[in-house]
């Protein structure tokens, strides 16, 4: 390999090294090279179109929602959102002995009345 002004000798002069009939590696042949191929990658699952809700939840619990996706790497809000919704909805129609009707009219908004 050629000169460095470096402290001590590369690792890599030992595995690379140059053909002594060449100094010059600007004017070196390129290298043969292995292309590798990788199994062809899944086609992604296309997904639902997805719609934005907002809906006020206690400080504790979105605390607790925050920690457990800062602590388990791959989680989301809004994928454990997403999860816990359609678990309670099953729960709901499983109660009800079958999935509800389309609604008729817009859900009625405001705080409830107790």
């Amino acid at each position: 390999m050629s000169k460095r002004n470096t402290i001590g000798k590369s690792p890599f002069d030992t595995i690379i090294s140059q053909p002594s009939n060449q100094t010059d590696t600007k004017t070196a042949p390129p290298a043969k090279t292995q292309i590798v191929t990788s199994p062809k990658t899944p086609e992604p699952e296309k997904t639902e179109p997805k719609k934005r809700i907002t809906v006020g939840v206690p400080v504790d619990l979105a605390e607790k929602l925050r920690n457990a996706v800062y602590w388990t790497p791959g989680l989301t809000v809004a994928g454990i959102a997403e999860e816990a919704l359609q678990r309670h909805i099953e729960l709901l129609e499983k109660r009800n002995g079958k999935p509800f009707p389309q609604r008729t009219g817009k859900i009625k908004t405001g705080k409830p009345i107790t």
